[in-house]
């Protein structure tokens, strides 16, 4: 076996890409693995097509989806050929590696069967849609992100969404400007509960005076697939309650990627919110950190970004960065609802 690498970056979405930059300023010599796509989830599923939805369908009157979805493929191409390319990453230095990357051993590695010896390893390989576990769901054609902006289809008719975090209520304004009839449905008692209460109260008026129904309180018990499209079954304040549309959009979270990495069998500690990673972004494992979606901090593009970069200058220069505890964050509905640690309201429900 050759000599160890200083780092393998295991996943080139935000986080990896970062990683493998500030890698390279630092010296160190990288090997970034990659098993789909440069850019990963905020390139193709999620940040980039989601904005370039919401500024497509924010003009006067509906827009045809092939014009729409040609603003979109037209952001999301600028960057791949650009900032996410892998020949620009090749260029800067970095061995870059297209297959799947297993942590087989102490400082080993193994991309698609060949063993590669490292120092450390920066794992980043994100976040998937969270699928909820309601009879009929998985069978009834619904929607994630990833299945929506892959597809780029025509805006249905009347649309469900089901969840009203970040993803569904900016996408529920996005396809209600478009042209669809919307419902937002929510199980707990308001919308964007990690938002400032005093602003979602104001941003659910404005998405119901444009025609969104907001319907919180709500148990989704099943989803049927129908002749017609799709019909919804739930029991909102203990009221049944049905809803008959051409599509449901699931927006109910996001799951770490952590299977197939060899993770428990290095001894790293995963919970059900991701790797577990301490201020260093280090794991319960030394040679191995973990940063962006894939770790149990919050899942936002400029903390994988920052999150990566802190764990990387760790490396070089050990305990010369911290993670950042105050985090700011927008949701880019219209308007746009954003704060910077804690909301008010929670300031003042601990500090009473």
């Amino acid at each position: 076996m050759r000599r160890p690498v200083d780092l393998v970056v295991i996943g080139m979405g935000s986080a990896g890409l970062t990683a493998v930059q500030v890698a390279v300023a630092l010296g160190l010599r990288v090997v970034a693995v990659e098993a789909d796509r440069f850019g990963g989830d905020c390139l193709w599923t999620g940040c980039v097509p989601s904005k370039a939805l919401l500024a497509r369908t924010a003009g006067p009157g509906p827009a045809p989806a092939r014009e729409v979805w040609a603003a979109v493929s037209a952001a999301q191409d600028a960057i791949a050929r650009s900032d996410d390319d892998p020949e620009h990453i090749r260029a800067m230095g970095v061995d870059v590696r297209t297959g799947r990357a297993v942590i087989t051993g102490p400082n080993e590695v193994s991309i698609d069967g060949e063993p590669l010896a490292t120092r450390f390893v920066l794992v980043c390989t994100g976040s998937r849609p969270a699928m909820p576990d309601i009879e009929g769901l998985a069978d009834a054609g619904t929607w994630t992100n990833e299945r929506l902006f892959t597809e780029q289809p025509d805006p249905p008719g009347r649309l469900l969404v089901l969840g009203g975090g970040p993803v569904g209520v900016e996408l529920a304004q996005a396809f209600r400007r478009w042209g669809s009839e919307v419902v937002v449905v929510q199980r707990g008692g308001t919308l964007l509960p990690r938002d400032e209460p005093s602003l979602v109260a104001e941003l659910t008026g404005v998405l119901e005076a444009e025609g969104i129904e907001v319907a919180t309180g709500v148990d989704v018990s099943a989803v049927t697939r129908t002749a017609g499209g799709v019909e919804v079954r739930a029991v909102q304040h203990g009221a049944a309650m049905t809803w008959s549309v051409d599509r449901v959009l699931v927006a109910t979270g996001r799951a770490p990627v952590v299977e197939g990495l060899g993770l428990e069998e290095a001894g790293v500690e995963v919970g059900p919110d991701g790797i577990a990673v301490d201020e260093r972004l280090r794991t319960s494992v030394p040679w191995i950190l973990a940063a962006g979606d894939v770790t149990d901090r919050p899942r936002f593009t400029h903390v994988a970004g920052h999150d990566a970069a802190v764990a990387v200058r760790n490396l070089a220069l050990p305990g010369s960065s911290r993670a950042p505890a105050v985090i700011p964050w927008c949701t880019f509905t219209s308007p746009e609802l954003a704060h910077v640690g804690m909301t008010e309201a929670e300031a003042r429900e601990r500090h009473r």
